[in-house]
């Protein structure tokens, strides 16, 4: 196991792999980010993982235009142990995926798979009352993460408000 200079465990591949798995299983949400010629955007996206891509659906306008043929960022982050009362101690994690987003012609895939339903039953969920009808498949080319044991609530050290007010004081959450 590998810790880095802040005391977060660097994840190998694998694992990173599971966690995508994992997350996508579960529905998360994962953001995408794409290169524009102004910055790049980075926008919201429910995903799918197979075959070792990252699958998003959208529609056809600009984070489409913009992703695809394109080297593209995808991230997804959870948290571990918290609230489950079984004594384990939460901890954070965060996948990055970085690669090539391609195309996934449908028609193609469900002759590929023989049942006429294989992007249906792959297929992100999207949360969006009307879903677009294009897939990319984020290609899983530079992988990283992280996993990091997170403060107890209430322990965060703040800035000192105007005039010193708060100087030397700890953050309460507690109400």
């Amino acid at each position: 196991m590998w810790i880095d200079e802040r005391g977060s465990e660097v994840l190998p591949r694998a694992e990173c792999l599971r966690l995508l798995a994992l997350s996508a299983a579960e529905g998360s949400i994962g953001r995408l980010a794409v290169p524009t010629e102004a910055a790049p955007v980075v926008v919201p996206v429910n995903f799918s993982f197979e075959h070792g891509d990252v699958i998003l659906r959208m529609g056809g306008g600009f984070t489409w235009s913009s992703a695809t043929d394109r080297l593209v960022a995808f991230e997804v982050d959870g948290v571990l142990g918290a609230g489950t009362g079984q004594g384990v101690a939460p901890a954070a994690w965060s996948v990055l995926v970085r690669g090539l987003a391609r195309r996934i012609d449908q028609a193609a895939d469900d002759r590929a798979e023989g049942d006429g339903e294989a992007m249906g039953r792959h297929a992100p969920h999207p949360l969006v009352p009307v879903p677009g009808d294009k897939f990319l498949a984020v290609r899983t080319d530079v992988v990283s993460g992280r996993r990091f044991p997170l403060r107890v609530p209430g322990s965060w050290p703040v800035r000192a408000e105007p005039h010193g007010q708060m100087e030397g004081r700890v953050r309460s959450d507690r109400r």
